[in-house]
């Protein structure tokens, strides 16, 4: 299934992974591929039973995790999106891909002292990563505007600006 997959032979893909199933119903990764499949075909609802079934399976799967928190953004349930990205990043707490994603769509609903928190964590897990760093950089002034902090507002934006252009 992951080679027809990465050929882009999606029908056949998920053929493979439906037999797969039928053979191991118990089967994460399999669960968790088709999830993928349909959510990149935009079947939200069927590649959520399947990111949902695969979590289940194995809470470790941070993969899948992200893919529900995704999915859920898809379908504009915020609450339930930052319920699976804050069960990836305790699944797998130094991942930053998890915590960036957290980060982010805490940013979004305006929890920004919390989203820094996370953005802040996620750079120090992967130093060389641009995006978590960046993120926590220009999140700073909405956190202190948020708190009528102008000056420190302005001089963190400053900063961010800087870093964005070394």
């Amino acid at each position: 299934g992951s080679a027809l997959q990465a050929l882009d032979r999606m029908d056949e893909a998920i053929r493979a992974f439906d037999h797969t199933l039928t053979i191991d119903p118990r089967f994460a990764r399999a669960h968790f591929n088709l999830a993928r499949i349909r959510n990149l075909r935009y079947e939200h609802k069927r590649a959520l039973e399947h990111a949902n079934q695969a979590v289940r399976l194995d809470p470790a799967l941070t993969d899948a995790w992200l893919l529900v928190g995704d999915i859920q953004r898809s379908l504009r349930d915020t609450a339930s999106a930052l319920g699976a990205y804050a069960a990836a990043v305790r699944a797998a707490p130094r991942e930053p891909r998890a915590r960036s994603a957290l980060a982010e769509l805490l940013a979004e609903t305006g929890h920004f002292d919390e989203a820094r928190r996370e953005y802040l964590a996620a750079s120090e897990q992967a130093p060389g990563s641009v995006r978590p760093a960046l993120g926590a950089h220009l999140l700073l002034p909405q956190v202190y505007a948020s708190a009528a902090h102008l000056e420190q507002c302005r001089s963190q934006y400053a900063e961010g600006l800087e870093k964005l252009h070394e």
